[in-house]
């Protein structure tokens, strides 16, 4: 192969494994984010169940 053919192919390649590497790490970030957020939502969603059953039993 021709060396600059081979520099060319070795930068294209290293480059888009830099691309792809950089997608994982932003899926990864964006899985965790969405992991919390859903978390974060049942964790609401429970506290304000409680305070309504709280709330009706007190009025009685």
């Amino acid at each position: 192969m021709d060396p600059d053919a081979e520099k060319l192919a070795k930068k294209i390649v290293d480059h888009y494994f830099v691309d792809i590497n950089r997608f994982v790490r932003i899926k990864a970030l964006t899985k965790g984010l969405q992991d919390a957020v859903e978390e974060l939502i049942r964790e609401l969603h429970e506290n304000r169940v409680q305070k309504e059953q709280e709330e009706v039993e007190g009025g009685r």
